[in-house]
């Protein structure tokens, strides 16, 4: 997993539901497991972690885009709370703390 404070290029296009400081919106960069531990809820537990650091940091906002085919992942980011944000490059989403 890959977690910081760095926008892409892009980001700034896409209207987000938080806007503010920069250094408050964190970016989960890469969320991944290898492919036979997937299934076992060690995304989630990944995703949980990300966002426990995220609020003892106080930022205002978790943003990850992920590829249109990626339907695990939505699911997850989608049940963990994101809010799906229409982009038509990638599927963008946020998370409020």
């Amino acid at each position: 997993m890959i977690l910081n404070h760095i926008q892409g290029d892009g980001y700034p296009l896409v209207h987000c539901t938080k806007t503010g400081d920069a250094s408050k919106i964190a970016v989960i960069h890469l969320l991944a497991t290898a492919p036979k531990y997937q299934g076992q809820g060690i995304g989630r537990k990944m995703l949980e972690e990300a966002v426990a650091i995220c609020r003892a940091e106080n930022d205002i906002s978790i943003r990850l885009d992920t590829l249109p085919w990626n339907v695990p992942g939505k699911k997850l980011y989608e049940g963990f709370g994101f809010k799906y944000i229409v982009d038509p490059q990638s599927v963008q989403f946020t998370f409020s703390s």
